[in-house]
């Protein structure tokens, strides 16, 4: 390997180190947790893709009441647009644990990072991600887990650091 391809030319600590190459090391790799039951949360998990470029995970509680539609949280990971995910394990010990406590829904959506996709592209994916969300509005939306669970008159947005 070319020595120049191991040149830092960019130095973003505690997130993320540019190579000259074009090469993208993050300090804080996250691991991916798969979508299922949580055995200890009792909370279903799945992901949908909203679009080709956004990706979102629904946590759903144990049991819910036929009918009964739940309070809606929209959820923005934390990592200064540059580390985390919706699928990781630092956003699925906070979200399954809420969403069992508050008996609610809740979606993270899962934006693109920077540095290889500048902002404001976040922005631009949290926004699909809402827009998405809101196109349920009528319980016509193309998931049925929100069309037949969550309460669009009660939506509410969180997240941590940049979410």
């Amino acid at each position: 390997m070319d020595s120049s391809s191991n040149e830092v030319i960019r130095d973003c600590p505690p997130f993320f180190k540019v190579y000259k190459d074009g090469r993208v090391e993050r300090y804080f790799v996250t691991q991916p947790v798969p979508a299922g039951l949580d055995p200890t949360t009792g909370v279903q998990t799945k992901d949908v893709v909203i679009s080709p470029a956004v990706k979102a995970r629904i946590f759903m509680p144990q049991s819910t009441t036929p009918g009964q539609k739940l309070p809606l949280l929209v959820h923005y990971h934390g990592g200064g647009f540059s580390i985390g995910s919706a699928f990781d394990t630092f956003t699925y010990k906070v979200a399954a644990p809420l969403v069992k406590q508050a008996n609610i829904v809740l979606v993270s959506i899962d934006y693109r990072l920077a540095p290889e996709h500048p902002l404001p592209i976040a922005h631009d994916d949290s926004w699909v991600g809402l827009q998405w969300v809101a196109s349920h509005a009528n319980g016509q939306g193309p998931e049925p887990w929100l069309n037949d669970n969550a309460d669009p008159s009660r939506v509410f947005l969180a997240g941590e650091s940049a979410g």
